[in-house]
């Protein structure tokens, strides 16, 4: 069980039930994970001082990341408060996540992408989250973001008339956000690998 628990989750998570959430994991013998978000201002010591050091003490791992200027917090939260994350042309392979959100959308990762509607593999209520997954094992997007890093998709932007590179990114979950947020730089990434499939498919099948 991860659980997410830092300063902006405090107006809306009462620090108990984080508490309640990790002894009751605890109980049941399911492993759990803190993931605490933090900034220049909102410290990791800031975000678990509330918590009971009987909750810090029986978690099995505890991670800490740069919070990213994505979703809500790309409008509330200043850029010089952001710490620097991990370096464009790295990839996620390690890291990524299932996601599958309050309506539905499953997505590869909870870090980004999953806060856009730009690229959606599909929903829980209308498939099997098996069918999905296989979807996206074999989905070439997908991919090439998880093995060569979504700085891969940059040249692929710039050659279809979008400045990137002279932009700030906080880290790949930034830079994937920016992408997908938009439809109009979501649609140029989609319809490239939506034309090398179909190239590959005509490859195939002249070779027969």
């Amino acid at each position: 069980m991860e659980i997410s628990w830092d300063a902006w989750h405090r107006p809306f998570v009462p620090p108990d039930r984080v508490d309640h959430c990790v002894h009751a994991c605890r109980e049941n013998g399911i492993e759990t994970v803190l993931r605490i978000l933090s900034s220049r201002k909102n410290t990791v010591e800031g975000a678990i001082q509330p918590l009971a050091n009987e909750t810090l003490s029986s978690v099995d791992e505890m991670y800490c990341s740069p919070v990213s200027p994505i979703g809500r917090a790309a409008r509330e939260i200043s850029p010089s408060e952001v710490h620097a994350g991990s370096p464009l042309n790295a990839n996620c392979h390690q890291t990524m996540n299932l996601a599958v959100n309050a309506f539905g959308n499953v997505f590869p990762c909870c870090a980004g992408i999953d806060q856009t509607d730009g690229h959606i593999f599909g929903n829980v209520r209308d498939e099997s989250i098996v069918d999905i997954a296989e979807r996206m094992n074999s989905s070439p997007l997908l991919r090439t973001i998880v093995f060569g890093g979504v700085g891969s998709l940059v040249p692929i932007l710039e050659n279809a008339g979008h400045t990137v590179r002279d932009r700030s990114f906080a880290s790949i979950c930034h830079l994937c956000w920016w992408i997908f947020s938009d439809p109009e730089r979501a649609e140029k990434v989609t319809e490239f690998f939506s034309t090398l499939a179909f190239q590959s498919v005509q490859k195939a099948l002249k070779a027969c």
